[in-house]
């Protein structure tokens, strides 16, 4: 069963042609959903249909609840949850503006698994490395986006997702499928490679966008 919004193409071997097997029946529940789970199935409006098993996959909270899942509180006292009720807000998916020292490892703002997830947090645990070790060497103690920096990165993401489908899509990238959660796009969509462009100029230009203190 699936519901008809933007998804990702899947490149599994034999994906689409399990949907034209004869014991295969997809049931759209974007406008209606399941009624009634019975012993022999699972009934949706008049009809049951019979299964096996069920692999409940009800979808989850991407991209922010982890964060908000942890009692961390900024320099103001405010906690995630609290900075992001109208919306995610980060300085390249990696820090945010008000919670210093705090990396978050594909964050809002990242490609996260708009590019491939695992060289995508190695991007990013070398990013911090070596921005690390530049601060223990120039005896760094706190670092902190600034808030000008951090707009222009939540702009920029917006931006670019306008000239896509996804602006049209409700789904996990933009928290349709969390009732009450701001309807903003969240993952950067601009492409892998200018991402990293992106963030290797930031590095170069002695981490341009952060606020640096000893």
């Amino acid at each position: 069963m699936v519901s008809d919004v933007i998804k990702r193409p899947c490149s599994g071997t034999d994906y689409y042609e399990t949907f034209n097997r004869d014991n295969i029946t997809l049931v759209n529940l974007r406008y209606k959903g399941i009624d009634e789970i019975q012993t022999i199935g699972v009934r949706v409006g008049s009809k049951t249909y019979e299964v096996n098993d069920i692999v409940l996959a009800l979808g989850f909270d991407a991209f922010t609840s982890a964060l908000f899942n942890i009692d961390i509180h900024g320099r103001s006292s405010k906690t995630p949850r609290e900075k992001w009720k109208k919306g995610w807000r980060t300085y390249i998916g990696l820090m945010i503006a008000d919670f210093p020292n705090l990396f978050t490892i594909s964050g809002p703002g990242a490609p996260s698994d708009l590019a491939n997830m695992v060289p995508h947090i190695e991007q990013h645990i070398k990013w911090i490395t070596k921005r690390l070790q530049y601060l223990r060497m120039h005896h760094i103690k706190m670092r902190e986006p600034t808030l000008k920096a951090e707009n222009t990165c939540v702009n920029h993401v917006n931006d670019v997702v306008e000239t896509t489908l996804f602006r049209t899509s409700k789904s996990i990238y933009n928290g349709a499928n969390i009732p009450g959660k701001p309807r903003v796009f969240i993952p950067y969509v601009g492409g892998f490679d200018i991402y990293m462009e992106k963030c290797e100029k930031i590095a170069i230009n002695n981490y341009e966008g952060f606020h640096l203190m000893k």
